[in-house]
């Protein structure tokens, strides 16, 4: 009881975290505190809540399991993205175990972000003590946070995700994995909400706290995984026409913390014994990691993306073909770092709106989407004469590499497409069937640590992995 009280005083009042609390604390084993008494103080005047908000930032930023760099990190390694080749790499062969520790820190990392986002909304939902504007702005922010938590928790442990909407421990121990469709409709209205709460404005001098767009870009892909695709061409279309992020800059400068394309990025820890560097640099470039032959087979010639974003890089006397988005290595004790790292931006609301358009049959407009992507990696246009079929390959081939090693659109986008051949199958067992010696359909959804499912009964296992 001690512990959870501490790491949530720190929050509340110096708006930081603890990192070690994401790796070594399960988030259904800790005790609940007495009351929230400290919580009501510490959201009862604008700066104090204001830095107890950031602490989610400041948690996303260092967690480096979950959001900042593993999860991309691990996912194109799932995918056909990434490969490490010093070591016997689990997620690119497909056969993860329940006892990995990646999992059971991603878990971890994911449910106390989620903990500490149910927090603050439910003292910002209950304080007086704020004005109006900052009240709205702040629970803005934290309902925008907790859905993109979400997202990326269902996306990752599907039907075996807990739905967990309070701070309140003890009956989050026994949090009930959920239908995924529920965990989406918590998602839906969490965003919906938050949209009519923020405005275009971002707070502050970055874009590192969310603003209305940012909510309608998270809305814009949450419709498109929903096959809801007139409302997402709408909400991709209100990012496009706010003119906040035009135009589309060159591939070399697209990841800078000023890029114009950034909807929503998280500022990388500055200041004294961290490099103020992007995670991805030392998962990518200081490691023996490749892109694969596929991936690299995948770029047309003179796409300036290969140019901008892929490194032949040098690691232990040995030269791998890496990811190269971001660039700036950092040094100890930066506290000026020249890149964010990028969540939203604008060429994945393109690739939205091009890819709910060839659904609904408009492939016109599809294509026309497709070559403003296309025009800023320096390709020539696709053909206007594109069947449909047509138009869908060229809607997968321009999100492969376009987005590859971001967050793990490429493994997410395999899972979701139904097979080309067979549409009973998905995309992902066509792929990464046909490169993966091992494969099986069940290898699409990661597994519930072992010590999570010991810990709480009501958690259930998903197919193809031991449930004890």
């Amino acid at each position: 009881m001690q512990r959870y009280i501490t790491i949530l005083y720190h929050l509340l009042f110096a708006g930081l975290l603890l990192t070690g609390f994401t790796a070594c604390n399960k988030l259904l084993e800790v005790p609940p505190p007495p009351n929230e008494l400290g919580i009501d103080q510490a959201f009862g005047d604008s700066a104090s809540a204001v830095a107890a908000v950031s602490g989610i930032y400041n948690q996303m930023g260092s967690n480096g399991y979950f959001q900042c760099g593993g999860l991309s990190f691990f996912t194109a390694r799932s995918a056909d993205d990434v490969i490490c080749r010093q070591i016997l790499d689990y997620f690119a062969l497909d056969s993860l175990l329940y006892t990995d520790t990646e999992i059971d820190y991603m878990w971890d990392e994911g449910f106390t972000c989620l903990l500490t986002a149910n927090t603050c909304i439910r003292a910002l939902q209950s304080t007086t003590r704020l004005s109006t504007p900052l009240q709205h702005q702040l629970l803005g922010e934290t309902l925008f946070c907790r859905a993109f938590i979400n997202f990326l928790l269902v996306n990752i442990w599907g039907d075996a995700v807990p739905l967990v909407t309070t701070p309140d421990l003890q009956a989050n121990r026994n949090a009930k994995s959920v239908p995924r469709q529920q965990v989406y409709d918590q998602i839906l209205a969490d965003l919906l909400q938050a949209r009519e709460l923020l405005t275009n404005a971002y707070p502050g001098k970055s874009r590192a706290r969310p603003n209305r767009m940012a909510a309608n870009a998270l809305l814009a892909r949450v419709y498109l995984y929903q096959n809801r695709y007139a409302d997402a061409i709408d909400q991709a279309t209100s990012v496009i026409a706010s003119n906040l992020y035009l135009p589309l800059p060159t591939p070399v400068s697209a990841f800078l913390k000023d890029s114009p394309e950034a909807i929503w990025q998280l500022m990388p820890s500055v200041g004294s014994g961290v490099s103020g560097a992007v995670a991805d640099v030392v998962l990518y470039q200081r490691s023996a990691t490749s892109l694969t032959p596929q991936l690299l087979a995948a770029f047309e010639p003179g796409d300036l993306r290969r140019q901008a974003w892929v490194v032949n890089n040098v690691f232990s006397g040995s030269t791998y073909t890496t990811a190269n988005k971001y660039k700036d290595k950092g040094a100890t004790g930066n506290t000026n770092p020249t890149e964010y790292y990028i969540i939203f931006r604008l060429a994945e609301q393109y690739l939205i709106r091009a890819e709910a358009h060839v659904r609904l049959g408009e492939t016109q407009a599809a294509i026309d989407d497709l070559n403003v992507v296309r025009a800023r990696a320096g390709l020539p246009a696709l053909l206007t004469t594109l069947t449909q079929q047509e138009c869908m390959s060229a809607v997968e081939h321009e999100r492969q590499v376009e987005l590859f090693s971001e967050w793990g659109h490429r493994w997410l986008d395999l899972r979701r497409w139904p097979g080309i051949n067979n549409p009973n199958i998905t995309r992902a067992d066509e792929v990464l069937g046909a490169i993966k010696r091992d494969w099986q359909p069940t290898d699409q959804w990661y597994p519930v640590p072992r010590s999570e499912l010991q810990a709480n009964q009501f958690l259930v296992q998903n197919p193809g992995y031991p449930i004890k």
